[in-house]
């Protein structure tokens, strides 16, 4: 009896030594990801966070800007000079490829639609030619993802994984570009429908008159007006030329 009261007391204290040594590893196994996942968190201070969105509200503007800028180029050229300057691209062959080559050039797909658009409001490009240069600007684009995929072409397997995800949007818009040109080419829908909804707009009480509540106009005058007085000692047709460009540039650094 002794013997076995004995032979028992050092298995009892060896397996409360087991226990009592596993509620250690097992806290520190279950705290560990905890630790590590929390160590790389980046906590930025409150005030990194209000200069970012201060900065992103800063591009936002820049970019009206830009978009104003560029209106009053055009406005500054005149219609016929306007007119010159797209008057190569008025075979709708011509403006697609311009939206495309333009978009593989500057890589934003945004800038060229926003000086389209605003060639349109200008009155120096029609409605019906800016909408291949649209459409050519989405294709252009789907270089910018096969030129991603080839930052992978060192491994295969990535290069794989990364090649699929940029097919994806390439067939997309390449899909939707011949689908939507014919028919556009034939039965001009886009040009009808975008005129008909701008004239459902504006032309019943729906949305303010924006001749009585344009204050964006108010808002980047003074950036307008420091660019036109920069550009105002050269001659009459380089200047708003400049201005065109120098909006074109802060399109960019605001996509960017």
């Amino acid at each position: 009896m002794p013997e076995a009261t004995s032979d028992s007391g050092p298995d009892n204290s060896h397996k409360k030594g087991d226990v009592s040594g596993s509620t250690p590893s097992g806290g520190s196994a279950v705290t560990a990801p905890a630790a590590e996942s929390g160590a790389g968190a980046v906590q930025l201070p409150a005030w990194t966070k209000a200069l970012g969105w201060c900065g992103v509200a800063g591009l936002i503007y820049l970019l009206i800007c830009a978009v104003s800028i560029i209106s009053r180029g055009f406005a500054g050229l005149g219609s016929d000079a306007a007119h010159t300057m797209f008057a190569f691209a008025a075979h709708p062959w011509v403006e697609l490829s311009v939206g495309v080559l333009g978009t593989v050039l500057i890589q934003s797909s945004t800038t060229t639609t926003a000086i389209a658009v605003t060639a349109v409001g200008s009155g120096a490009l029609p409605l019906q030619g800016a909408i291949p240069i649209i459409l050519g600007a989405n294709v252009g684009t789907t270089v910018t993802t096969s030129l991603v995929a080839l930052t992978f072409i060192g491994d295969r397997t990535e290069f794989r994984r990364a090649l699929g995800a940029s097919t994806v949007h390439d067939f997309y818009n390449w899909l939707a570009l011949l689908i939507f040109f014919p028919i556009e080419l034939i039965w001009h829908p886009l040009e009808h429908i975008s005129g008909t909804l701008t004239h459902a707009l504006y032309g019943t009480d729906w949305l303010p008159n924006p001749a009585h509540f344009n204050f964006i106009r108010a808002a980047t005058g003074p950036v307008e007006r420091g660019v036109i007085h920069a550009t105002s000692h050269v001659s009459s047709t380089l200047g708003p030329l400049f201005t065109i460009l120098i909006g074109a540039a802060l399109i960019l650094i605001a996509v960017r």
